[in-house]
């Protein structure tokens, strides 16, 4: 099994906790799983529900700004060509999520486990390259 659907079998039977095991705990994992510091290190166990997250980390006003800040802060870039087990926030029905990109599919951390996506079913607002080589 790869590092990378190891990761997504890790995930998929957690349940859904609010600055535990949300949508940007699990990409944050995922980074930290593929060598760099834990970009969620500070924010982790900061916020129990939707309303604090945005208070804490401003994540619904500026997502891909307060993503961007955390991947940046322990060296994780821009992407220029996506890959896969880079991460990334991607639109789905109007709602900014944090995804892992698996190559023919996004996958999600959601109330119902890890869900993936076909890319045409997302809008890649931003994503960053992990460096990770399937």
């Amino acid at each position: 099994m790869t590092p990378l659907y190891a990761h997504l079998n890790d995930w998929r039977g957690k349940p859904f906790v609010w600055g535990e095991t949300d949508c940007a705990c699990f990409i944050a994992s995922w980074v930290a799983r593929s060598g760099f510091d834990d970009p969620m290190a500070a924010d982790r166990w900061t916020y129990t529900c939707e309303g604090e997250c945005t208070r804490t980390t401003g994540y619904r006003r500026d997502p891909v700004g307060v993503v961007g800040a955390r991947l940046a802060a322990v060296g994780v870039a821009r992407g220029n060509e996506l890959r896969a087990g880079d991460v990334g926030v991607v639109e789905i029905s109007g709602r900014p999520v944090c995804a892992i990109f698996g190559g023919p599919w996004w996958a999600v951390k959601g109330p119902d486990g890890v869900t993936t996506l076909a890319p045409r079913m997302v809008r890649v607002l931003a994503f960053w390259s992990v460096g990770y080589d399937a």
